[in-house]
């Protein structure tokens, strides 16, 4: 300059005036990256531990199943849509086991809830409103969880729902809302695949026989519309290969097939003694556990 001064240099500038962006992580050393990583790591869990997870234990442990002030069916504040999001967080072997602990004893609370508000006024409305209670948390819990809590709340309802299915003469005008639901239930692993093949056959396809037989003797039917029917029903129900692979449901099937050759035989006597005695669910799933115990024995 004219006064003689010299410029300074770049590497002459203090640190502290230039400002400070990102650090760039492709040339900092190996243990620059990791100490700047295990910082981070450890303000995140104190901040989990000591803000988060105290926050969210005490909203939990305060909440109680309400319902929405527009519907009779969805919960208020569901669980699943304020705790599920931190669980990814929460991976600590010391609050995560208690906190999963707590959330399902307030989902069997949920359950209970419906229960006493909704009845047996709707079987098939309480069974929706369970199913989308638990839904959300079939990756959450071990699948016999899940399944011990569909065991105890839904199935009593869903099986007297099939059992008071309607039965209409010509298939085409049949109600399979409550099929498809049990398909869902058990696809999803509410249900197990005995609980749900016990339910099938004791509450809905022997209440379906037990109609075509009296519906045959009656002559409320042909039986052209009878084979109609059983072509309907199997294309609905066989499409699961669980169903279609079981022996006891093929039984029925096989039954129905029988009824409709006696019908087109005129040999009533005999069709009448096809009627299918009645069962519940509970006898059998019993039968069916026994059936795997024995195989079990003899593999």
């Amino acid at each position: 300059s004219a006064e003689g001064v010299t410029p300074m240099e770049v590497s002459d500038i203090p640190d502290q005036i230039l400002p400070g962006g990102p650090p760039d992580e492709d040339h900092m050393q190996p243990e620059q990256t990791n100490t700047r990583f295990n910082r981070f790591e450890l303000v995140r869990k104190d901040l989990i531990m000591d803000t988060i997870y105290p926050k969210l234990q005490s909203t939990l442990n305060h909440w109680k199943p309400t319902f929405q002030p527009a519907s009779r069916l969805k919960l208020e504040q569901r669980l699943d849509l304020w705790i599920l999001p931190w669980i990814p967080h929460l991976d600590h072997p010391a609050i995560l086991p208690n906190l999963l602990s707590d959330c399902k004893r307030k989902l069997k609370s949920s359950l209970s809830y419906l229960q006493r508000k909704i009845g047996k006024s709707d079987d098939m409305d309480f069974v929706r409103a369970a199913k989308d209670i638990l839904k959300p948390w079939i990756r959450v819990y071990d699948p016999s969880v899940i399944q011990r809590m569909g065991s105890e709340y839904i199935t009593p309802y869903l099986a007297r729902a099939l059992s008071q299915q309607e039965i209409h003469r010509d298939a085409h005008q049949q109600d399979w809302k409550s099929i498809h639901l049990s398909l869902e239930l058990y696809s999803l692993g509410i249900l197990s695949s005995t609980e749900f093949l016990s339910v099938m056959e004791a509450e809905l396809l022997r209440h379906w026989a037990s109609r075509t037989n009296e519906m045959l003797l009656l002559q409320e039917i042909t039986v052209v519309q009878a084979a109609r029917n059983y072509c309907l029903w199997k294309g609905k129900v066989m499409r699961v290969p669980l169903i279609k692979n079981d022996d006891r449901i093929c039984r029925i099937f096989y039954t129905i097939l029988r009824m409709i050759e006696l019908a087109f035989q005129s040999k009533m006597d005999d069709l009448e003694d096809l009627h299918p005695p009645t069962t519940s669910y509970h006898v059998a799933a019993a039968r069916r556990t026994k059936d795997q115990q024995n195989k079990a024995q003899d593999d």
